[in-house]
């Protein structure tokens, strides 16, 4: 569990670092151990460098190990200086959740409102195929009784 909490601190400091290279252009910075000492800030304006607030050291990311295991998860700062590592990923997987709730909801949604729109699409269909065959119905009874008619008159007629 740590190791993943750790992992995806490291890949999303990553990629926002990456970003951020991207924009500025590629510039070259000092190794992480040259902001040992300092602050979180200075340390983290690195791409490759987190800061463990307990020992107030700057340490490089280890593509292998990705995080050290010296520094615990609720002093490691990845990205920012404001929120510690556990409270970022808290922050981050609930984001992540939420966006992915919204998605299903929006899915459920449409899925409803296409089953009942085809519903209401064959309902109409039917009512109007219902509608001619009642018109069709109506117009061969009345000429049935036209016919029925026709027939008493000659009836009448000839008796």
């Amino acid at each position: 569990m740590r190791s993943l909490l750790r992992f995806i601190l490291w890949y999303f400091k990553f990629v926002e670092d990456i970003c951020k290279t991207i924009r500025m252009g590629n510039t070259t910075t000092p190794p992480c151990d040259t902001y040992n000492g300092t602050n979180c800030t200075l340390c983290l304006q690195n791409i490759m460098c987190y800061w463990c607030d307990s020992s107030a050291t700057c340490m490089t990311i280890d593509f292998t190990g990705l995080v050290s295991t010296t520094c615990p998860v609720e002093d490691l700062f990845v990205t920012q200086c404001v929120l510690n590592g556990l409270y970022s990923i808290i922050i981050i997987v609930a984001a992540v959740l939420l966006l992915v709730g919204v998605f299903l909801c929006l899915c459920i949604t449409c899925c409803i409102c296409c089953c009942w729109c085809r519903a209401k699409k064959r309902s109409y269909s039917e009512d109007r195929q219902q509608l001619q065959m009642d018109k069709i119905k109506e117009s061969k009874d009345t000429k049935r009784l036209d016919r029925e008619q026709k027939r008493a008159e000659i009836r009448n007629k000839y008796m």
